[in-house]
């Protein structure tokens, strides 16, 4: 439903013109000039009242707060180039617009940020948008350009057939049992057994490629948990989803972990020496694998390691921690100890990868052997 009276339409200004121009920012960081904040980002001051889960939502939420109207405001920004960013900005560039086309813009940003699709025509969208930006096309244009991708996404199948393609493969071998999912609930871990025949797909998330058995659209549809562990044979890869990087307001996840101490101790288990790599806390999707992408160790015995560990291992990043959200090592979320954690660079698609630490052990996990028990997904 469209409100009775919408806020004026702001320009869209490229984060590198605004010269300091008062400005409402949208899915990212304040700046000099910024009168506003409208993201779900860690340590963002945007009114509580209007907190969401995705920015598009707080942007939308916006347009019915007019106690949050920003006077003064001359343009409105966004300092990276992503489908949430992209929705939220052309919310505030085009009121009207956008709340004729609400339900979908908050889609789009969904599946861009978050890989869960919900409605096919919003993957196409995001894809399409991914696709435009890698061909060349600056936020500028792609705000622009929203209302006709929205309207009619098939106008650009150019720029989406192929990882749409990806997707629907990857949702057909969920559908067929070639994909059993099981999820380990105290640890909020889903498990994805892979069958060894399944090729692998490629995708687009955050702006970079990527490759295998399944596409992140259709394992984030797939479960709600916010840690995921892909199977294929000696192939195995664990990830914490976005969502356990920004401040979601319908539910709190687990607060991710250090994996870096995680890959150390399963290197050590590794009868070869061959090394597991680990993204640090504030990366935008951390990471955790064997070198090469191949372990010689057991899946039960690797799926019983990440459990433990997830389960004893301090925090390490908390977004709804006032001061910033990296904990420094071994502080609990909240402990006194961890106010002082500083923050690590946060930028969008540079990895975070570690090496292993020394110092830890893999023996550690072996007294919790039998206790996960990963149970099929309903």
């Amino acid at each position: 439903m469209r409100p009775a009276r919408l806020p004026s339409p702001l320009p869209f200004v490229p984060v590198e013109e605004l010269g300091g121009r008062p400005h409402v920012m949208v899915d990212g960081a304040p700046r000099p000039g910024t009168l506003l904040t409208l993201s779900h980002w860690p340590s963002s001051p945007t009114p509580g009242r209007l907190a969401r889960d995705l920015s598009a939502e707080i942007a939308l939420a916006y347009l019915t707060e007019r106690r949050h109207w920003c006077a003064g405001c001359e343009a409105v920004s966004v300092d990276h180039l992503d489908q949430d960013g992209l929705t939220a900005a052309f919310v505030l560039a085009d009121p009207a617009g956008a709340a004729a086309r609400a339900e979908l813009l908050v889609e789009v940003a969904r599946a861009g940020d978050f890989a869960v699709v919900r409605d096919e025509r919003a993957a196409r969208v995001s894809m399409a948008l991914d696709g435009l930006a890698a061909a060349g096309l600056g936020p500028r244009e792609l705000v622009e350009l929203l209302p006709s991708l929205l309207d009619e996404p098939t106008a650009y199948e150019s720029h989406y057939r192929a990882e749409l393609e990806s997707l629907r493969a990857s949702q057909a071998a969920l559908a067929s049992g070639s994909c059993a999912l099981r999820e380990v609930r105290p640890a909020d871990l889903a498990i994805f057994e892979v069958d060894d025949r399944l090729p692998s797909v490629r995708w687009r998330r955050f702006g970079r490629g990527g490759e295998g058995p399944l596409h992140p659209m259709a394992l984030h549809s797939a479960t709600a948990a916010g840690r995921v562990l892909v199977v294929q044979g000696r192939r195995l890869r664990y990830h914490d989803r976005y969502e356990t990087w920004v401040r979601l307001a319908s539910r709190r996840p687990p607060l991710r972990r250090d994996l870096v101490p995680l890959a150390a101790r399963l290197s050590e288990a590794e009868p070869d020496g061959r090394a597991w790599g680990a993204d640090g806390p504030a990366t935008l999707e951390p990471v955790l694998a064997p070198g090469g992408g191949e372990s010689t160790l057991d899946a039960a015995f690797v799926t019983e390691t990440i459990c433990a560990y997830l389960l004893e291992a301090p925090p390490a990043w908390d977004p709804y921690r006032a001061g910033g959200a990296f904990l420094a090592a071994g502080a609990e979320a909240g402990h006194p100890a961890a106010r002082g954690g500083a923050e690590r660079p946060l930028t969008r698609g540079v990895s975070g990868r570690a090496g292993p630490r020394a110092g830890t052990s893999a023996r550690g996990p072996a007294r919790h052997r039998g206790r996960f028990r990963a149970r099929p997904s309903a």
